[in-house]
């Protein structure tokens, strides 16, 4: 039996989206982030439709991951319940597990607020030492980034230069 203890931190902020969530909810989708994610690349494994269902899977590389990225990371679709709540749980070999939950709730405005919340789990010292590292102040910067993002492509329906 190891000594190892894993570290855990969550991290969660609001987005203020202008949209609707029946627009803004297919976003959330591996393939659809290269409508509006300038830099996203991914590698789709598993999906009937092409697109974010129940127990899609696909492949990214830690520097499109944006949060703590590992060198390759394999997700999940785990929760998938249109247009209000999308959950993902992200595996990087040997360093964490990050369960992803991703809130929508009609803001009264015509606009969305989207409250994005990751749980990370280490796997190994490598990881703890990576969980240790991320901030609040970090992620929301990462949130806000996606923010101004996902609202520029509602407004011009392309990615941001």
């Amino acid at each position: 039996m190891s000594d190892f203890k894993a570290a855990r931190k969550t991290l969660s902020h609001s987005q203020r989206l202008e949209g609707s969530k029946e627009q803004i909810f297919p976003l959330l989708c591996p393939t659809r982030e290269y409508d509006w994610i300038k830099e996203w690349s991914c590698e789709l494994i598993y999906s009937e439709s092409g697109f974010a269902e129940p127990n899609c899977v696909f492949r990214t590389e830690g520097a499109v991951s944006r949060i703590n990225g590992a060198p390759e990371e394999f997700w999940i679709v785990s929760r998938h319940e249109p247009p209000t709540r999308i959950e993902f749980v992200k595996f990087a070999a040997g360093l964490f597990v990050i369960k992803y939950e991703i809130d929508l709730a009609a803001s009264g405005d015509a606009c969305v607020t989207a409250v994005w919340t990751q749980h990370f789990t280490a796997l190994s010292e490598a990881g703890n030492q990576r969980i240790e590292e991320l901030s609040q102040e970090n992620y929301n910067t990462v949130i806000q980034a996606l923010e101004t993002k996902m609202n520029y492509y509602l407004r011009h329906d392309e990615c941001m230069p």
